[in-house]
Protein backbone atom coordinates (compact mmCIF):
# COMPACT_ATOMS: atom_id res chain seq x y z
CA UNK A 1 0.00 0.00 0.00
CA UNK A 2 1.49 3.09 -0.73
CA UNK A 3 1.38 6.27 1.32
CA UNK A 4 -1.28 8.43 0.15
CA UNK A 5 -3.40 5.50 0.18
CA UNK A 6 -5.04 5.78 3.91
CA UNK A 7 -5.43 9.40 2.80
CA UNK A 8 -7.37 8.75 -0.23
CA UNK A 9 -9.50 6.12 1.84
CA UNK A 10 -10.05 9.07 4.62
CA UNK A 11 -10.83 11.20 1.92
CA UNK A 12 -13.54 8.79 0.76
CA UNK A 13 -14.65 8.02 4.25
CA UNK A 14 -15.23 11.54 4.60
CA UNK A 15 -17.34 12.22 1.45
CA UNK A 16 -19.10 9.01 2.72
CA UNK A 17 -19.92 11.04 5.97
CA UNK A 18 -21.11 13.73 4.36
CA UNK A 19 -22.97 12.25 1.97
CA UNK A 20 -25.01 10.87 4.69
CA UNK A 21 -25.24 13.48 6.49
CA UNK A 22 -27.01 15.46 3.68
CA UNK A 23 -29.26 13.14 2.54
CA UNK A 24 -30.31 11.61 5.72
CA UNK A 25 -31.28 14.96 7.39
CA UNK A 26 -33.24 15.67 4.68
CA UNK A 27 -35.19 12.37 3.51
CA UNK A 28 -34.54 10.58 7.07
CA UNK A 29 -32.91 7.44 8.02
CA UNK A 30 -34.98 5.04 6.35
CA UNK A 31 -35.79 6.19 3.59
CA UNK A 32 -31.96 6.73 2.74
CA UNK A 33 -30.62 3.92 1.34
CA UNK A 34 -27.24 2.40 0.70
CA UNK A 35 -27.29 2.93 -3.07
CA UNK A 36 -28.60 7.10 -2.37
CA UNK A 37 -25.19 7.37 0.14
CA UNK A 38 -22.83 5.83 -3.00
CA UNK A 39 -24.21 8.07 -5.63
CA UNK A 40 -24.22 11.35 -3.61
CA UNK A 41 -20.59 10.40 -2.28
CA UNK A 42 -19.70 9.80 -6.26
CA UNK A 43 -18.24 6.43 -5.37
CA UNK A 44 -19.81 2.79 -6.91
CA UNK A 45 -21.68 1.05 -4.15
CA UNK A 46 -19.23 -1.91 -3.66
CA UNK A 47 -16.86 1.09 -2.65
CA UNK A 48 -19.06 2.18 0.12
CA UNK A 49 -19.27 -1.20 1.52
CA UNK A 50 -15.42 -1.41 1.50
CA UNK A 51 -15.90 1.23 4.58
CA UNK A 52 -19.48 0.72 5.93
CA UNK A 53 -20.62 -3.43 6.17
CA UNK A 54 -24.21 -2.27 6.09
CA UNK A 55 -26.03 1.18 6.96
CA UNK A 56 -27.08 0.81 10.57
CA UNK A 57 -22.67 0.54 10.73
CA UNK A 58 -23.20 3.64 8.99
CA UNK A 59 -25.34 5.63 10.66
CA UNK A 60 -23.40 4.62 14.08
CA UNK A 61 -20.03 6.22 12.45
CA UNK A 62 -22.06 9.34 11.36
CA UNK A 63 -23.55 9.71 14.67
CA UNK A 64 -20.20 9.60 16.32
CA UNK A 65 -18.15 11.57 14.01
CA UNK A 66 -21.06 14.47 15.19
CA UNK A 67 -20.93 13.79 18.33
CA UNK A 68 -17.18 14.36 18.54
CA UNK A 69 -17.86 17.55 16.51
CA UNK A 70 -20.64 18.85 19.03
CA UNK A 71 -17.90 18.03 21.85
CA UNK A 72 -15.32 20.04 20.24
CA UNK A 73 -17.61 23.10 19.89
CA UNK A 74 -18.86 22.80 23.50
CA UNK A 75 -14.74 22.88 24.26
CA UNK A 76 -14.33 25.69 22.61
CA UNK A 77 -17.71 27.40 24.00
CA UNK A 78 -16.31 26.39 27.38
CA UNK A 79 -12.52 27.88 26.98
CA UNK A 80 -13.42 31.15 25.17
CA UNK A 81 -16.18 31.64 28.74
CA UNK A 82 -14.58 33.77 31.50
CA UNK A 83 -17.24 31.87 33.43
CA UNK A 84 -17.59 28.56 31.62
CA UNK A 85 -15.91 26.38 34.59
CA UNK A 86 -19.14 26.07 36.60
CA UNK A 87 -21.25 22.44 35.57
CA UNK A 88 -24.32 24.76 34.50
CA UNK A 89 -22.61 26.92 31.74
CA UNK A 90 -20.90 23.65 30.44
CA UNK A 91 -24.70 22.35 30.61
CA UNK A 92 -25.64 25.30 28.33
CA UNK A 93 -22.80 25.65 25.91
CA UNK A 94 -23.13 21.79 25.11
CA UNK A 95 -26.74 22.19 24.44
CA UNK A 96 -25.91 25.27 22.24
CA UNK A 97 -23.58 23.34 20.22
CA UNK A 98 -26.13 20.04 20.05
CA UNK A 99 -28.57 22.61 19.04
CA UNK A 100 -26.57 23.49 15.68
CA UNK A 101 -26.02 19.84 14.72
CA UNK A 102 -28.96 18.55 13.51
CA UNK A 103 -27.94 14.94 13.88
CA UNK A 104 -26.84 15.32 17.60
CA UNK A 105 -30.22 17.10 17.49
CA UNK A 106 -32.16 14.74 16.52
CA UNK A 107 -30.45 12.08 18.90
CA UNK A 108 -31.35 14.40 21.67
CA UNK A 109 -35.02 14.26 20.81
CA UNK A 110 -35.09 11.11 19.56
CA UNK A 111 -36.30 12.06 16.46
CA UNK A 112 -38.16 9.00 14.43
CA UNK A 113 -38.46 11.10 11.34
CA UNK A 114 -34.40 11.56 11.06
CA UNK A 115 -33.45 8.17 13.23
CA UNK A 116 -36.44 6.33 12.20
CA UNK A 117 -36.37 2.55 13.94
CA UNK A 118 -32.42 3.26 14.72
CA UNK A 119 -33.97 5.02 17.75
CA UNK A 120 -34.39 1.96 20.11
CA UNK A 121 -31.06 0.91 19.15
CA UNK A 122 -29.63 4.00 20.25
CA UNK A 123 -30.93 4.14 23.44
CA UNK A 124 -30.32 0.12 24.61
CA UNK A 125 -26.79 0.56 22.93
CA UNK A 126 -23.58 -0.36 25.23
CA UNK A 127 -22.59 3.06 24.50
CA UNK A 128 -25.96 5.22 25.95
CA UNK A 129 -25.64 3.24 28.67
CA UNK A 130 -21.54 3.82 29.43
CA UNK A 131 -22.13 7.68 29.06
CA UNK A 132 -25.27 8.10 31.11
CA UNK A 133 -22.58 6.47 34.09
CA UNK A 134 -20.02 8.80 32.92
CA UNK A 135 -22.66 11.79 33.35
CA UNK A 136 -23.72 10.40 36.79
CA UNK A 137 -20.01 10.14 37.63
CA UNK A 138 -19.35 13.62 36.48
CA UNK A 139 -22.35 14.91 38.85
CA UNK A 140 -21.16 12.95 42.01
CA UNK A 141 -17.53 14.66 41.56
CA UNK A 142 -18.87 17.99 41.34
CA UNK A 143 -21.05 17.68 43.99
CA UNK A 144 -17.83 16.34 45.62
CA UNK A 145 -16.12 19.63 44.76
CA UNK A 146 -18.86 21.91 45.93
CA UNK A 147 -19.95 23.23 42.40
CA UNK A 148 -23.01 21.16 42.07
CA UNK A 149 -25.44 20.80 45.49
CA UNK A 150 -25.19 17.65 47.42
CA UNK A 151 -28.44 17.76 49.26
CA UNK A 152 -29.99 16.58 45.81
CA UNK A 153 -29.53 13.05 44.37
CA UNK A 154 -27.09 12.85 41.12
CA UNK A 155 -30.10 10.76 39.30
CA UNK A 156 -32.21 13.99 40.32
CA UNK A 157 -29.77 16.35 39.03
CA UNK A 158 -29.42 14.12 35.73
CA UNK A 159 -33.42 13.41 35.45
CA UNK A 160 -34.13 17.46 35.76
CA UNK A 161 -31.70 18.37 32.94
CA UNK A 162 -32.81 15.40 30.95
CA UNK A 163 -36.35 16.99 31.02
CA UNK A 164 -34.76 20.66 30.32
CA UNK A 165 -32.61 18.92 27.15
CA UNK A 166 -36.00 17.26 25.64
CA UNK A 167 -37.66 19.85 26.06
CA UNK A 168 -35.26 22.16 23.89
CA UNK A 169 -35.06 19.66 21.43
CA UNK A 170 -38.49 19.61 20.80
CA UNK A 171 -39.84 22.53 21.57
CA UNK A 172 -40.20 23.38 17.73
CA UNK A 173 -42.74 21.02 17.16
CA UNK A 174 -44.58 22.26 20.47
CA UNK A 175 -44.30 25.48 20.35
CA UNK A 176 -45.11 28.37 17.79
CA UNK A 177 -41.81 30.39 16.63
CA UNK A 178 -42.83 33.82 17.90
CA UNK A 179 -42.30 31.90 21.43
CA UNK A 180 -39.23 30.54 20.99
CA UNK A 181 -36.35 32.65 21.68
CA UNK A 182 -32.88 32.33 19.87
CA UNK A 183 -30.84 29.81 21.76
CA UNK A 184 -27.70 32.05 22.55
CA UNK A 185 -30.03 34.35 24.17
CA UNK A 186 -31.19 31.53 26.22
CA UNK A 187 -28.24 29.96 26.76
CA UNK A 188 -26.80 32.31 29.69
CA UNK A 189 -29.95 32.35 30.90
CA UNK A 190 -30.60 29.02 31.64
CA UNK A 191 -27.31 28.82 32.88
CA UNK A 192 -27.77 31.62 35.43
CA UNK A 193 -31.16 29.97 36.12
CA UNK A 194 -29.86 26.65 36.80
CA UNK A 195 -26.78 28.10 39.01
CA UNK A 196 -29.37 29.28 41.11
CA UNK A 197 -31.21 26.16 41.32
CA UNK A 198 -28.64 23.57 42.09
CA UNK A 199 -25.29 25.17 42.88
CA UNK A 200 -24.05 25.92 46.50
CA UNK A 201 -23.55 30.06 46.57
CA UNK A 202 -19.53 29.43 46.63
CA UNK A 203 -19.73 27.40 43.79
CA UNK A 204 -16.82 27.32 41.75
CA UNK A 205 -16.95 28.63 38.15
CA UNK A 206 -13.60 29.67 37.39
CA UNK A 207 -10.11 27.64 36.67
CA UNK A 208 -10.36 24.89 38.90
CA UNK A 209 -13.57 24.38 37.31
CA UNK A 210 -12.72 23.79 33.95
CA UNK A 211 -10.05 21.57 34.68
CA UNK A 212 -12.76 19.60 35.84
CA UNK A 213 -14.98 19.91 32.80
CA UNK A 214 -12.00 19.36 30.60
CA UNK A 215 -11.23 15.91 32.53
CA UNK A 216 -14.72 14.69 31.94
CA UNK A 217 -14.79 16.30 27.97
CA UNK A 218 -11.59 14.26 27.21
CA UNK A 219 -13.42 11.15 29.03
CA UNK A 220 -16.15 11.11 26.66
CA UNK A 221 -13.94 11.74 23.35
CA UNK A 222 -12.22 8.55 24.76
CA UNK A 223 -15.42 6.61 25.23
CA UNK A 224 -16.17 7.63 21.88
CA UNK A 225 -13.12 6.68 19.99
CA UNK A 226 -13.02 3.31 22.45
CA UNK A 227 -16.65 2.25 20.59
CA UNK A 228 -15.53 2.88 17.08
CA UNK A 229 -12.65 1.34 17.79
CA UNK A 230 -14.36 -1.67 19.00
CA UNK A 231 -17.32 -1.57 16.24
CA UNK A 232 -14.30 -1.62 13.36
Amino acid sequence: MSDSEPKRNEDRQRKILQAADELISYYGYDKTTMSDIAQKAGISKGALYLHFDSKEALFEALLLDQSERVLDDTIARIEADPNGGSFFALYSHMLTAAAHNPFVRALMSQNRRILGDYVQQLVNSPLYEQTRGTRIEMIQQLQAKGMIRNDVPPQMVMYFLNLIRQGLAQGDALLSKEDIPPLETFAPILAEFLTRALAPPDSNGGEMGKQTIRHFLEMSRTQLKTFQQHKK
